[in-house]
């Protein structure tokens, strides 16, 4: 992972599906506590078992999800990893490992607690995303 120089505007965000609704003020304060990084194809954003520290929100470049080695899914622009180890505590149930280069924003645990209780709206698109992960890996009779 490299980090990015800060030279990224919160305005560059408002086109991805992620961000729809947020005001000015939330982009804002979401730019004030994320790290803009990049990853290389093949490298590793997140490693199943770890303790989960960050969100990564991808903003170009696409990355395959491992559970046991098995690639499960393909992520890309505009979707997020790293959330469920943030709200529940446990270790990492999956790898997310880049199929592309990556570039993303990192949100680390403290700031992303802080950011859910000032942006309303972040806690809401985190479940209604969650609930469409599930709904899109149940079997189908």
């Amino acid at each position: 992972m490299s980090l990015l120089a800060r030279t990224h505007s919160h305005a560059a965000l408002v086109d991805l599906p992620f961000f729809h609704g947020w005001t000015r003020d939330e982009l804002a304060a979401l730019d004030r506590v994320v790290e803009w990084v990049e990853f290389a194809p093949g490298e590793h954003l997140v490693k199943q078992g770890t303790a989960g520290y960050e969100l990564f929100i991808l903003l170009v470049g696409e990355v395959d999800v491992l559970i046991d080695g098995h690639c499960i899914t393909s992520l890309g622009t505009g979707d997020h990893v790293g959330e469920v180890a943030l709200l529940d505590g446990a270790p990492r149930n999956a790898s997310v490992v880049a199929r592309s280069g990556v570039r993303a924003l990192l949100v680390g645990s403290r700031e992303f607690h802080a950011l859910v209780d000032q942006v309303p709206s972040l806690d809401r698109k985190l479940l209604l995303s969650l609930a469409r992960r599930l709904r899109q890996a149940a079997p189908t009779d």
